[in-house]
């Protein structure tokens, strides 16, 4: 759900296993908001929850509770998100 607000405009979402990660590629014209993005990958506080963006709030506990680790990076027209669970670097 979180990648869907980096495509207001329609685009693609690409899900796949890359070793002990899963990693999701977001195309398209890339409208993320970089504070919420910056929380999740842990370079900067999460912004208060809103009720519009409660998944970002949602998805850092969990990600908080489980250990586990978000790289985020954004190039062009790609966001692309990689899930490492904990304990597996």
């Amino acid at each position: 759900l979180c990648a869907l607000h980096a495509l207001p405009r329609g685009g693609t979402l690409r899900v796949a296993r890359e070793g002990a990660a899963l990693c999701l590629a977001a195309r398209g014209e890339i409208a993320a908001d970089p504070a919420l993005w910056q929380g999740l990958g842990g370079t900067a506080p999460l912004p208060e929850p809103d009720p519009r963006r409660i998944e970002f709030a949602l998805l850092a506990q969990a990600l908080a509770r489980d250990g586990a680790r978000l790289t985020i990076s954004h190039a062009g027209d790609t966001l692309r998100l990689a899930l490492l669970p904990a304990g597996k670097d």
